[in-house]
């Protein structure tokens, strides 16, 4: 049996899909056959739920989430996407990984709510210390499958731009010339395959900013397929797809001092598909 408190008043549907990340039809189901309580009353339709119910799921075998690699300073996840890496209001992906594992972990980079793939955790502080460094001095390379619109004059390129996090609006602005509270970011690709109207890139990020990667492609006409904030919801909507086509697939380390030098040259990543 799953169990969970509503934080914010919502659906019912949508509350178990963001605390455990089944689909609507799945929901339904549980619908039908009564395994779902709110407040320790069976219910057998979708209704509005309020902040401080009590949900119980009844009848449901949560499935675990990848694990790519672990040992005893870090653990590599393969995150579904709809979950939050840490720090959201419904159960994040740290949280489900600690109570898969009974490790007490550090999330050290992020990935977007809707971005699937591979995220790194430290399991004890001095990893942490050290991933912290890793990132910061970009001796961590982060490679990315998107899938856009359109098709690229250039089959491989580097774009570069300037670039501003709007925090109030959860946006990143995306200008061509330096601008005062901007910053340069620098974005790899490589078009592997073209398919009809869209194209499918490998992505590389040299530097890690906000949205990095969706607002770049947008910028540039060639938004991300189902990135609903930057592209065209329309044009989405066509292509029956709300949630960017976007995969962290690859992770690869370089250039490693210390404790956990034994990451050079190595790789980590999941099927090269999205």
């Amino acid at each position: 049996m799953q169990e969970f408190v509503i934080k914010s008043d919502n659906k019912l549907s949508s509350s178990i899909k963001n605390q455990i990340g089944l689909s609507y039809e799945e929901v339904k189901k549980l619908l039908r056959k009564k395994d779902i309580k709110v407040n320790g009353k069976h219910v057998k339709e979708d209704m509005l739920v309020h902040s401080g119910d009590i949900i119980n799921v009844s009848n449901y075998v949560e499935k675990p989430l990848e694990i790519v690699y672990s040992d005893k300073n870090i653990l590599i996840a393969n995150k579904p996407a709809g979950i939050e890496v840490c720090d959201g209001e419904n159960v994040t992906l740290i949280e489900k990984l600690q109570n898969q594992t009974n490790e007490k972990l550090f999330a050290v980079h992020r990935i977007d709510l809707n971005t699937k793939g591979l995220v790194i955790f430290a399991v004890n502080e001095m990893a942490k210390e050290e991933l912290d460094d890793i990132i910061k001095n970009h001796k961590m390379q982060k490679f990315y499958l998107a899938e856009v619109f359109g098709h690229l004059n250039k089959k491989q390129a580097t774009l570069e731009a300037y670039h501003k996090k709007d925090a109030k609006n959860s946006l990143a602005i995306i200008s061509s010339v330096m601008k005062p509270g901007f910053s340069k970011i620098i974005t790899k690709y490589t078009v592997l395959e073209e398919r009809g109207n869209t194209s499918l890139l490998e992505v590389q990020i040299l530097t890690g900013k906000t949205h990095q990667i969706r607002a770049h492609f947008a910028f540039i006409n060639h938004p991300l397929v189902g990135d609903n904030k930057y592209g065209n919801k329309e044009q989405n909507r066509a292509y029956h797809k709300n949630k960017q086509q976007l995969v962290a697939y690859k992770l690869k380390f370089e250039n490693i001092k210390g404790a956990l030098s034994y990451l050079n040259n190595q790789k980590f990543e999941i099927e090269k598909t999205i």
